[in-house]
This record gives C-alpha cells, sequence and structure tokens, in this order.
C-alpha cells in the first residue's frame, strides 16, 4: 500500500505551492464577505484607471483588510496578470528577502540575487519589463521592525504604466490611500446570519440583538467573528446574565 502511494506523489516546484498557499488564503478569507462595496470600487477604479501610484489600504488590526485585499483580488477579470501575496500566510512571505524573491521568480523566472540591496534593485527591474500586471501585497505591518523590506523602499513611489500596487497596512499613509471604515450594523448583521448558518445554529431575537450591539460599539469584523464563535454557543433557553460578550477584542477573546 505504501509503495502505491508513493507512486502518486508528484514535484511541484516551490513557487507553484507559494501560489497556491495564497490561493487557500485568500478563498478563506472571502468565504464569507458582506459590505465594503465603496473600498471594492475604490479599488476597482484605481486599477482601471491613469493613477501611477501604488494604493495602500490601511486599517486598524482586526477591520477586515485582508478580507478585502482578497475580495478585491477574486472580482479582477482585466487583461493583466494577477499576482497576490498575504503576508505571514506562508513560510516563504514572513520576511521580506523571501517575499521579494518569491514575487519576482514570479514576475519573471530566473535567478535572483542573494544581497538585499540588490535583490530590492531585481524587484523594480521586473516591475518595469513585466507586461501588464496587478500585484496585491496583504499585511505589510506583519513584517518584523528590524526587516529591511518594512520601510517599503523597495516598492517605487511611481509605477511603470502596466503595473498596478496595491498594498494593505494599519499604519497610515501620506500617499495615495483608502482608508477601511469600521463595519456597519447591516453588514454584521448579515455575516452573523451567514456564520450562524454556516455552523448549523441559530440564536434568539434578543441573542442576536445583543451580538449586533456588542459589534456596533467595536466595529471591528474580527469581534464580530469571535463573537458569532461564543454565540453560537449559547443555549435557546439560557438567561440574559449568562449570554455575554466581552467589550472589544481583548475583552472577547476573555470570554472565549
Amino acid at each position: 500500500v505504501i509503495e502505491a502511494e508513493v507512486k502518486r506523489f508528484e514535484d511541484r516546484p516551490a513557487l507553484d505551492l507559494e501560489v497556491a498557499a495564497h490561493d487557500r488564503f485568500a478563498a478563506d478569507r472571502c468565504r464569507i464577505f458582506t459590505g465594503r462595496q465603496a473600498v471594492l470600487d475604490t479599488i476597482a477604479d484605481y486599477i482601471g484607471g491613469p493613477e501611477r501610484r501604488p494604493l495602500v489600504l490601511h486599517g486598524e488590526s482586526g477591520s477586515g483588510k485582508s478580507a478585502v485585499m482578497a475580495k478585491a483580488s477574486e472580482q479582477y477579470q482585466g487583461p493583466g496578470r494577477l499576482i497576490r501575496r498575504f503576508i505571514g500566510a506562508s513560510s516563504e512571505s514572513a520576511s521580506g528577502h523571501a517575499l521579494l524573491t518569491s514575487l519576482c521568480r514570479q514576475i519573471s523566472p530566473g535567478d535572483t540575487p542573494v544581497d538585499y540591496a540588490k535583490l530590492e534593485q531585481a524587484f523594480q527591474e521586473r516591475l518595469s519589463l513585466a507586461g501588464p500586471l496587478v500585484l496585491f501585497i496583504d499585511a505589510l505591518d506583519q513584517l518584523s521592525a528590524n526587516d529591511p523590506a518594512r520601510d517599503v523602499t523597495w516598492l517605487p513611489p511611481e509605477l511603470p504604466p502596466h503595473v498596478k500596487v496595491i498594498v494593505s497596512t494599519t499604519d497610515a499613509a501620506p500617499c495615495l490611500s483608502v482608508q477601511l471604515e469600521p463595519m456597519t450594523q447591516s453588514e454584521g448583521g448579515q455575516a452573523l446570519d451567514e456564520w450562524l448558518q454556516e455552523a448549523r445554529r441559530t440564536l434568539q431575537p434578543w441573542q442576536r440583538d445583543k451580538v449586533l450591539a456588542h459589534v456596533e460599539r467595536c466595529g471591528l469584523p474580527l469581534y464580530l467573528k469571535l463573537a458569532a464563535e461564543e454565540s453560537r454557543l449559547w443555549k435557546s433557553y439560557a438567561s440574559p446574565d449568562t449570554c455575554t460578550l466581552g467589550e472589544g477584542i481583548a475583552g472577547v477573546i476573555d470570554t472565549l
């Protein structure tokens, strides 16, 4: 049996495995997605417009930046090649050097420099020589503080005319940027219902109102996800004083 299984093994290039890992991450992040239409429209307009600067999506941790980046990349149907990376989703994206090496090889196969300064130069050269390209890079803030790629000197302030780059971070940017606003109560209600439906659970009306009231005060999709995980364990006959949720991300984690 072992020998029969071994015959089914196949070698796959490391780059193919890397791309597949980020595709799986994106599919998971936009599996349950509601609202955010204004931000998605802004990204789509940027990709189809003449703007030469990179676009920065910023918002606090837990605001749903990764989900928006995943959804926007999934919706892209243009003629350009699509490349996306979600920093931290794989070992090859956890450091700036590995990230740029992987991007260089996907943009244009071939050897890449080991020296970091030369690697930055190689990345910019491959961008300029690439065909139509749309590049999504999520969670720049996930790079460690001492990572040389954290200051984003590798990303040119003016892109080649055939290249669009969308990045996300928790930091506000002085360049072309779009702020990810808190989730609205209607968006939260729709997402909550979908999560509960997936878990084959329902809430009493007062329980659902309680969850959404907490979500409205926090406004972060991450809070909603954690609150949904907790509330799906509530019994329909439970009393209000036993159905509790902490305030904010730290509070709901304490509850969990």
